[in-house]
């Protein structure tokens, strides 16, 4: 069977890289994409371990010719894309709400926001032009669905991926064949999740305030950030699959109840 291709981009660390090593092991070729060529290229390295064809593209997804560039070397190396998956994105120390800088709010919205908006909107123009069924997936947040305390800009970013994507289902998804969707993830392991506890640790050891609401509504008992690995990319190689063609401008939640 002639294998899928699948785009990542964010693949060199955390959920992006734990996802590429998933979609080979799943049998994808793959194009990977991210700023940190190192970490990206040992990323690419552990795809290949698991018998894929991967292309490796340094890009900084909030800029266009970057965006532009991973989807012509994906067309150029393999000829087609199966799915996409949007997965970029920062996210800064907490703050809270009254002293948010303009400098974290560019940094956050070209990140998170203006990323994905290129990613999609390019993503729709080629699958357009192909003559078969596209799927895109963004990675969006839990607190994109629930503003989470000392992440104000943040989780307005994430409110704006969501709706984002869905106003592309409704647009796009008919016209072109196209399914877009979304996971929402809350605390997983990765670097972005490590820096911000770290960060927290730093303020109530300097005797500050905490500026995160507890995760009270956390569903699972002692829980407190889940594994990307087993909890998470599971779910997107579904939404990647065929089975999941019903599934149309969706928003899931993966953690552990605490939009609840």
């Amino acid at each position: 069977m002639e294998k899928k291709i699948a785009v990542i981009t964010g693949a060199s660390s955390g959920i992006g890289a734990v996802g590429a090593v998933r979609f080979a092991k799943e049998g994808y070729n793959l194009v990977i994409a991210a700023r940190r060529e190192d970490k990206l290229n040992a990323v690419a390295e552990q795809c290949r371990a698991e018998g894929a064809e991967v292309l490796a593209v340094r890009g900084d997804m909030s800029k266009e010719e970057d965006v532009k560039n991973v989807f012509e070397k994906a067309l150029e190396k393999f000829g087609t894309i199966d799915f996409v998956w949007s997965n970029q994105g920062v996210l800064t120390v907490p703050t809270v709400f009254e002293e948010l800088t303009l400098d974290q709010y560019y940094t956050v919205s070209e990140n998170n926001f203006k990323s994905t908006f290129l990613m999609l909107t390019e993503a729709t123009k080629v699958f357009s032009k192909l003559a078969k069924p596209g799927n895109v997936v963004c990675t969006a947040s839990s607190s994109g669905l629930r503003p989470e305390s000392g992440f104000g800009v943040y989780s307005a970013s994430k409110a704006a991926v969501i709706h984002l994507v869905r106003a592309a289902a409704i647009e796009c998804g008919i016209k072109y064949n196209i399914r877009y969707n979304c996971v929402c993830p809350g605390g997983f392991v990765s670097e972005m999740t490590t820096m911000v506890i770290n960060e927290l640790t730093k303020t109530l050891s300097a005797g500050g305030d905490m500026p995160i609401r507890k995760p009270t509504m956390n569903l699972l008992p002692e829980r407190d950030l889940g594994d990307p690995e087993k909890e998470l990319v599971g779910l997107v190689v579904f939404l990647a699959s065929e089975e999941s063609t019903f599934i149309q401008g969706a928003a899931f939640s993966v953690d552990c109840g605490i939009t609840l």
